[in-house]
């Protein structure tokens, strides 16, 4: 089975059958045994990314916020008040570069939704004076929409439905629905840019390599485009991983290379200042994997859990009941630790070398299993 894809789309290939859907793809591989690949657009694997560019990160920034704007006749921005789409709101703005519209999406519950409410939109307050003609849109779940949403134990048919299984089960807080690009209308050639994502390094047997995972990354189809801001530029992907292994051997010494973009809470200032982002806000909040009381990926769906637990009980055993479905179907080996609360183990896709531009497989560079 082939389908039409989009240059800058990211999918699986299980035997015969292609699909941007990681549901379909592990279901696939469980009826037929056949393996997994994943597929980065091939722009980036051509894409001399061994090449350290000339330009900053800020010029090539600049130049790709240009060419999008000339593209499309409407350009719409997820913002979430991270580092990663506060760096691209600056570029369009300190570029006097117009954003059509800029969308932040809320879980619908108000003690996860701190980061919006705290740094988002105090970001584009600062910036309302340059934002006059930009419609501002907030997208929040409502009580009724989650109750509806979870309604069946086979709620994850949903985020099928819309387009956003690439991250199979995980997180109770459903902004991944209200984040999907088939939910908001087009006007004419239309482009939805979303601040993916900083580069993922690896030094091995003396060499750098960047590598592609799928729980890193996201792709959406729909009637407007999608665009992973970062990666959709070769130019700035390979300036993002350059620089960041310029400060990673200035700054650390090689026991700790391969710890920075691991999200250890311990290296991520590095990370954020090596590849520009803290360049214009010297703020981020550090993202906190796991926890140690529940089964969760992080701070956020913790108190997402206590809050439903509390309030809503058929919402909750819904969930439950889908997340245990999940793993019978696909299998608990594809969940990380078993559960599927805690998403999908990641699928890796090719490690380019940053010396020579070479491409490989996990299996090539790792004969033995991988390992951080």
């Amino acid at each position: 089975m082939t389908i039409s894809l989009k240059c800058n789309a990211y999918y699986y290939k299980v035997g015969d059958v292609v699909t941007t859907d990681k549901y379909t793809a592990l279901l696939e591989k469980k009826q037929t045994g056949n393996p997994i690949e994943f597929n980065i657009p091939e722009f980036i694997t051509k894409g001399n990314l061994h090449i350290d560019p000339p330009q900053s990160i800020h010029a090539l920034c600049k130049n790709h916020a240009i060419r999008l704007r000339e593209s499309y006749d409407y350009v719409r921005l997820f913002f979430s008040g991270g580092s990663d789409s506060q760096l691209i709101l600056d570029t369009f703005v300190r570029n006097n570069i117009h954003i059509d519209e800029i969308v932040m999406v809320k879980s619908g519950i108000p003690t996860t939704d701190y980061e919006l409410d705290d740094v988002a939109s105090k970001m584009l307050a600062n910036n309302k004076n340059a934002l006059q003609t930009t419609k501002i849109t907030v997208s929040s779940m409502t009580t009724d929409e989650y109750r509806r949403f979870y309604v069946t134990d086979r709620w994850y048919e949903n985020l099928i439905d819309i387009g956003r299984s690439t991250r199979v089960g995980g997180t109770l807080r459903q902004q991944e629905y209200k984040e999907s690009i088939n939910l908001y209308p087009t006007h004419g050639k239309t482009v939805s840019i979303f601040g993916i994502d900083k580069p993922f390094v690896k030094y091995l047997n003396g060499k750098w390599y960047t590598y592609f995972l799928d729980v890193n990354l996201e792709y959406q189809e729909g009637e407007s485009d999608w665009c992973s801001f970062y990666y959709d530029d070769p130019l700035i992907c390979a300036k993002q991983c350059h620089d960041l292994i310029r400060s990673i051997e200035t700054n650390l010494s090689k026991t700790e290379y391969n710890k920075v973009t691991t999200y250890d809470r311990q290296y991520q200032k590095l990370w954020q200042s090596a590849i520009g982002r803290l360049d214009y806000q010297n703020y981020f909040i550090p993202k906190a994997l796991g926890h140690n009381e529940l089964p969760v990926n992080n701070h956020k769906d913790y108190l997402a859990w206590k809050t439903l637990l509390k309030d809503n009980d058929m919402i909750w055993k819904n969930y439950q009941y889908g997340l245990r479905n999940l793993e019978s179907m696909l299998g608990k080996e594809w969940f990380n630790d078993g559960q599927a609360s805690l998403g999908t183990m990641g699928i890796f896709g090719p490690f380019i070398d940053l010396q020579d531009g070479s491409v490989h497989t996990v299996d090539e560079l790792y004969p033995n299993g991988y390992y951080d």
